[in-house]
């Protein structure tokens, strides 16, 4: 009994947390620009590598935070697109990606609204951000 006990906080536990981190989607550029549309909102593309120190520390301290995950999901559409893919050496190329992290605000039609090169650790000053870029639009 004890077990099933644990089972199941553990359980909750792990579906709570998984609300709380910000939303990555898949990278389909159709159906995020016609999400981007209806829902009226920004796409963030976070351009990442896997070989950057910098994007797993946003990956590992900020994404997963709550008020993060709150404030993104309900204000943006993000998707990841990393240095290998094909469709992130050409987004690279079109929006002139010097270094990793960089964060795209792209409008539904591809327009870029805002960007943020490099990493921003802290948790608020992410949320703020992500506040000032809303403002913009």
């Amino acid at each position: 009994m004890k077990n099933l006990i644990l089972i199941g906080c553990l359980f909750f536990l792990g579906l709570s947390h998984s609300n709380a981190q910000v939303n990555f989607e898949a990278f389909d550029w159709t159906k995020l620009t016609e999400k981007a549309a209806k829902e009226n909102k920004l796409i963030m593309v976070d351009m990442t590598a896997t070989w950057c120190y910098w994007c797993k520390q946003m990956d590992k301290k900020v994404f997963p935070d709550k008020a993060v995950g709150e404030f993104y999901n309900s204000n943006f559409i993000s998707t990841k697109l990393y240095d290998t893919d094909a469709m992130g050496k050409e987004f690279a190329q079109k929006y002139k990606v010097q270094g990793f992290p960089c964060f795209l605000f792209l409008d539904s039609e591809g327009k870029l609204v805002h960007r943020i090169d490099g990493a921003i650790v802290n948790s608020k000053d992410f949320i703020a951000e992500g506040q000032s870029i809303k403002k913009k639009k």
